[in-house]
Formats: structure tokens, C-alpha cells, sequence
């Protein structure tokens, strides 16, 4: 459309310029005269065709636009349609999605609830637990300080076992001395007066005052004389045999026969003396 306007203004051009050449060349009258119809022609071709040709140029670009429009409108009505099943698919994925969320949101609430309960059971549970321990705990301490206090007496009662072991002992070595002592004066008074009957005798009553008495130490001590005077009192308490094959009654001892180095004790389980004891003769020295 573009090039057939160019041409006939190409054309239309060319006659123009023909038309001035004729009348430049023309000098004659007829030739201005023929001159002046051209030019006429030229003109009344320019009126008329050249607006033609311009309307007809126009006609066209509005077609070429109205098929652009045309093809836009028909590629929109297919963005359209893509938009629509875009949208449609979009709307049933959001549903799906709303069901997922909503079935997500029951599970969740159902879990809450089950975290509850079992948050609740727990508490419960440990709850009793801490007042079981607490109460094994008091029971504990109960018994540990009644244990304490057991020891605690026991440990007094040691310490006042052992000062009453050391009294004890102080006092048997005191006893054991007067013993020896008295031991050695019987001897000497035996050596002195051997006419002095047996039967003589020193009587002292033990019994009367418990102190005197020679307890077992608390711990073993080598030198507690129980063994000693048992074995003295078994071997002297036995009847002597006569020569002869006579009666066992013991006879009166000779003169010169010596004062045996022990003499008979009476002893109970406790290894306490029982009853007096037979030191020897009454008479002081």
C-alpha cells in the first residue's frame, strides 16, 4: 500500500516537472496554452487520485490494526481460557489444601489432647513418686537419728565401761596385792605355828560390798588371774588319797607338809567368787 502511494507521488512529481519544463520550453502561445491544460490535468489528477491513493493508504493501516487488535484480542481470549483453567486448578488445589489444613488442625488437636493427658499422668505419676521418696526420706532420717542415738549411748556406755574396766582393773591390782600379801603372811604364820588347826580361819564376805569383787575386764587382759584360781580351786577342792588305799577323807596336814600355794574358791558362770573365802587363821599378826 505504501509503495503504490510512492509511486504516484512519484508519478505526480515527474508530470510537475514535466509541466515546467514544457512551459519553460514553450514560447509559443499554443504551447503555454497546452502547457496550462497539463498543469490543469496534473492538478485536477492531484485532487482527485492522490486523496484516493492517500484514503485507500489510510483504510489499509486501519485494517493492519484492526487485525492486530483482532489477533490480540483472539491471543487474550486464549490467556484468558489458560487463566480460567489456571484458576479453576488453583481453586481445587486450595480446596485440597483447605482439607489437608483442616484434617492437620483435628490430628493437631487430638495430639494437644493426648499431650495433655498424658502431660497430666506424668504429673501425677511423679507427683506420687517425690511424695513416696519424701516419705522413705522421713523414714530415713527417723531411723538414722534413732540410730545416732543408739550409738551415741552405746559410746557412752563404752566410755563408762571402759572407766569402770580401768576402776576395776585398779582395784584388782589392788586386791591381787593384798592377796600376795596375805598369801605371804599365812606362809610365814604356817612356818610359825604349824600346831595351828586347818580349820582356822579368816572369814571375809565378799558379798557385802560389790566393788571388791573382781569383775571379767571388757576387753581380754593377760593379767586376769580367773584361769589361775579356777584350776587352783578344782585341783584343791579333790580329796587327797591315803596311802594304803584307806578313806579319802583328808587328814589333818603334818607340821613340816607345806601350805599348798592356792586354796579352794567358790566361782558362779560369771567367774565372780562366791560365798567367803578361806584365808587362813583368825589370830593377827
Amino acid at each position: 500500500m505504501h509503495s503504490s502511494v510512492e509511486r504516484v507521488t512519484a508519478m505526480t512529481l515527474e508530470i510537475e516537472q514535466f509541466g515546467r519544463n514544457v512551459e519553460r520550453e514553450s514560447r509559443d502561445f499554443e504551447a503555454k496554452k497546452l502547457a496550462k491544460k497539463i498543469q490543469s490535468s496534473v492538478d485536477n489528477f492531484k485532487k482527485r487520485v492522490v486523496p484516493t491513493f492517500e484514503e485507500i493508504t489510510k483504510l489499509r493501516a486501519e485494517v493492519d490494526a484492526l487485525r492486530a487488535e483482532n489477533a490480540r484480542l483472539a491471543g487474550g481470549q486464549a490467556e484468558s481460557t489458560r487463566l480460567r483453567e489456571e484458576n479453576t486448578r488453583l481453586l481445587v488445589s486450595l480446596q485440597e489444601n483447605e482439607q489437608i489444613t483442616a484434617s492437620l488442625l483435628t490430628i493437631s488437636e487430638e495430639a494437644k489432647k493426648e499431650r495433655d493427658h498424658v502431660m497430666t499422668a506424668l504429673e501425677e505419676k511423679m507427683k506420687k513418686r517425690e511424695q513416696a521418696i519424701e516419705c522413705v526420706k522421713a523414714e530415713l532420717n527417723k531411723r538414722i537419728t534413732k540410730k545416732d542415738e543408739e550409738i551415741e549411748t552405746l559410746r557412752s556406755q563404752r566410755e563408762a565401761l571402759k572407766a569402770k574396766e580401768l576402776k576395776q582393773k585398779g582395784k584388782i591390782d589392788t586386791q591381787s596385792a593384798e592377796i600376795d600379801e596375805l598369801r605371804r603372811q599365812l606362809q610365814n604364820s604356817s612356818r610359825q605355828q604349824p600346831s595351828v588347826a586347818r580349820s582356822s580361819q579368816i572369814l571375809v564376805d565378799l558379798d557385802d560390798d560389790v566393788d571388791f569383787l573382781p569383775t571379767p575386764p571388757l576387753s581380754f587382759d593377760p593379767d586376769w588371774p580367773l584361769e589361775t584360781m579356777m584350776e587352783e580351786s578344782a585341783s584343791s577342792s579333790q580329796p587327797r588319797p591315803v596311802a594304803g588305799g584307806g578313806s579319802s577323807v583328808p587328814q589333818k596336814r603334818k607340821a613340816n607338809d607345806p601350805l599348798p600355794a592356792a586354796f579352794p574358791l567358790t566361782l558362779d558362770r560369771n567367774g565372780k567368787i562366791k560365798g567367803p573365802v578361806t584365808l587362813g587363821s583368825r589370830r593377827r599378826w
